[in-house]
């Protein structure tokens, strides 16, 4: 049969109805080509909107577009107004700020860098470059620019020993400026110098004395002075200028001398003996060890009846001789040189010097001046070696004392019963140490900790006894590195019986002790007193380096 085939889209199919089979294909085909139509319909629509939303899409693009640019703009004129604001520590008052700046002058060596090729106190030259505002706040602070350290000589830092730049890179116009930015007010000078050898020294020495002279003629600013030279022969130093400031120091407190020369004994220059003798308000006075005038026995000229503050090294009768005028003296720090304790040459104790304001001593390692001293409002006694005639100075001088060091207590002939009659005549004081310098010492440390083992039972707190020191807060020994059981034990008897008893009975605070390993019922016991708020820790003497501090805790 014959078929006639057209466009379907154009004209209808000629279905010859002879069959019933061919009558229900054309309504099949009838119905698809009614789905065909509506998807095509629905087609047109979409892409009606299509063509709308991509419309939409691009206008949507174009305004993302604007509106990054609108941002970046924005971000960027925000970042220019609020470059505009000072910051808030610009914004202090210069007072508060000027405050601030202060704390920087505290610590030579925290503060003592190298700048520009020289070392110099980094405040308050660098406090200078932050800002116009800081500039001219610490520009306008006297007291920033008061004080001046020249220092030549080998200095520590980080541990290792290294040799400051000589005296040609600390330049005039630099001290000329610290000067006159410092006004009229009051001067702080620091001058430590070491000795060249090298082809420079004539210069060095020229520049030195250029930077010296600038000095003393503000001498009559000066409040605090602190020298010292490691030259070979400080009697040519340059410091014989210093001659110049005789009758010239209206406001000089403090005095300070180190390092007098390379050579020991050292001598102070004849020409500089009088050169401090006029200072009306001078306090402080601390002379060097082994000084001596032109090598002889004999001291500098000073007001010493004036003084509050004495630390010196000098001969035991001159010494006394000394301390027999000095009234107004507070705190005395005395060497008497010697290796050994002697007998001494001034004659009989009888003669006793009344100290009636003086309230520290802290005397060498075989300094016996006790004997001939009253001092009946010390508080603070600092000893070596020679302690046998302290109790009968305590007694004389009815003294309270509040602090008591020992620094060789295992070296004393009789020292375990000198120390419980010191601390038996000393029922006020609350800071006990008792130290061992084996750098010093000729003794061992097993003497040591056997001196002390037999003096903690004394301390220890009881009810059948007359208790020792009831009233201690703070008690230190020194680090050791082998700790016997017998030493343990009797530490944690007498830490314990200060430490359980009622809250307002309590008096101990801080205990210092051997950093070295315990014994485990001895580690429990210290443990205990510690969990329970005692403030227990290593052995640190003040004087040490932070890098030294020991690993050792508890």
């Amino acid at each position: 049969m014959a078929h006639r085939y057209t466009d379907s889209r154009n004209a209808s199919l000629q279905i010859a109805p002879s069959r019933t089979s061919d009558a229900t294909l054309a309504e099949q085909i009838s119905a698809l080509q009614a789905q065909l139509d509506a998807v095509r319909a629905k087609q047109q629509v979409l892409e009606a909107k299509r063509t709308s939303l991509y419309h939409e899409f691009t206008t949507v693009v174009v305004q993302e577009a604007g509106c990054r640019k609108a941002i970046a703009t924005l971000e960027q004129e925000l970042r220019m107004a609020l470059a505009k604001i000072p910051h808030i520590i610009s914004r202090l008052l210069p007072e508060i700020l000027s405050e601030i700046f202060r704390w920087t002058l505290l610590s030579e060596e925290d503060y003592m860098r190298r700048v520009n090729g020289r070392d110099v106190l980094v405040a308050p030259w660098r406090l200078c470059r932050v800002n116009g505002h800081w500039r001219a706040v610490a520009r306008a602070d006297p007291h920033l620019w008061s004080r001046i350290v020249i220092n030549c000589e080998n200095i520590r830092q980080g541990g290792y020993l290294r040799r400051c730049i000589p005296p040609l890179e600390y330049p005039l116009a630099a001290l000329e400026t610290q000067l006159s930015l410092s006004r009229a007010g009051s001067i702080s000078v620091e001058c430590h110098l070491h000795e060249w050898a090298d082809s420079e020294s004539n210069r060095h020495s020229q520049h030195l004395a250029d930077l010296l002279n600038l000095l003393i003629a503000e001498s009559h600013r000066w409040v605090r002075l602190s020298i010292g030279t490691l030259s070979r022969y400080p009697e040519t130093s340059v410091f014989n200028l210093l001659s110049k400031v005789h009758g010239r120091l209206d406001l000089l407190r403090h005095l300070q001398i180190n390092n007098w020369g390379s050579n020991v004994p050292s001598s102070w220059p004849l020409s500089l003996r009088d050169a401090f003798a006029v200072a009306p308000n001078l306090q402080e006075v601390l002379l060097p060890e082994f000084l001596r005038i032109h090598r002889h026995s004999s001291y500098i000229s000073l007001d010493y009846p004036r003084l509050t503050t004495l630390r010196i090294t000098l001969e035991e009768e001159l010494a006394l001789e000394l301390l027999s005028a000095m009234q107004n003296l507070t705190d005395l720090e005395l060497e008497v040189p010697g290796l050994y304790p002697r007998e001494s040459v001034v004659g009989s104790e009888s003669n006793l010097i009344t100290l009636p304001r003086l309230r520290r001593i802290e005397l060498g390692w075989f300094t016996d001046t006790t004997r001939y001293l009253s001092t009946p409002k010390l508080e603070s006694l600092q000893l070596g070696y020679c302690i046998q005639h302290v109790p009968a100075f305590i007694r004389r001088s009815a003294c309270q004392l509040q602090s008591l060091e020992i620094t060789s207590i295992s070296e004393n002939e009789g020292g375990l019963a000198a120390v419980i009659g010191i601390l038996q005549l000393s029922p006020d004081l609350s800071h006990l140490e008792l130290s061992f310098d084996n750098s010093a010492s000729v003794s061992s440390e097993a003497e040591y900790l056997d001196l002390v083992t037999r003096l903690l039972p004394a301390l220890t707190l009881s009810h059948a006894s007359p208790n020792i020191c009831a009233k201690l807060t703070t008690f230190e020994l020194s680090s050791c590195e082998k700790i016997p059981r017998s030493f343990g034990d009797a530490l944690c008897g007498m830490l314990e019986s200060r430490w359980n008893m009622p809250i307002n009975q309590r008096f101990l605070r801080c205990v210092r002790m051997p950093g070295a390993s315990h014994e485990i019922a001895i580690w429990e016991r210290l443990d205990a007193l510690r969990l329970d708020g005692l403030d227990i820790g290593p052995f640190w003497k003040a004087s040490s380096s932070d890098d030294d501090e020991s690993e050792d805790g508890y």
